[in-house]
């Protein structure tokens, strides 16, 4: 494999894991307006989330994505080492609103509470990925530029 194969593959990787968030975040997102099942099944919902996520984030700063990131576009490491302590933050607050969802007091305003929460946390996840896709459009515009 060249690598310049490796590079486009470390992108398209990084691209669809991005996108499968993406869509577990509007899987989430639609299960908190219907509010068609227990807090608790919403619960393990988000933990479920959590665990796809910070595989992704350990994905990014041990298995290659800033590596290759930074070693393609070496200006890009003091964003890329912002991003990865930003990972710690978005987890910690996933886990807070996890521990809502457990705090099942039978209230309507729960759910109230939880969805204007999760949709500050999504607000924040996905201003995150887009500085990620941001950094890797810099990174490889020229390998991915040309193919237009």
């Amino acid at each position: 494999m060249t690598a310049h194969v490796s590079k486009r593959s470390a992108y398209e990787q990084a691209r669809r894991e991005h996108d499968f968030l993406r869509e577990r975040i509007k899987f989430l997102h639609h299960q908190l307006e219907l509010r068609q099942v227990p807090l608790a099944e919403m619960e393990r919902l988000l933990n479920e989330f959590r665990g796809r996520l910070e595989s992704h984030f350990h994905s990014e700063e041990h298995e290659g994505f800033f590596d290759h990131v930074v070693s393609r576009a070496p200006q890009l490491s003091r964003q890329a080492d912002s991003l990865s302590h930003e990972h710690v933050e978005l987890l910690q607050g996933l886990d807070s609103l996890i521990g809502l969802a457990g705090c099942d007091t039978g209230e309507p305003q729960c759910w109230r509470v939880l969805t204007l929460r999760f949709e500050d946390f999504i607000k924040q996840l996905m201003h995150h990925e887009s500085e990620e896709n941001g950094m890797l459009q810099q990174a490889y515009a020229d390998d991915l530029g040309t193919k237009d």
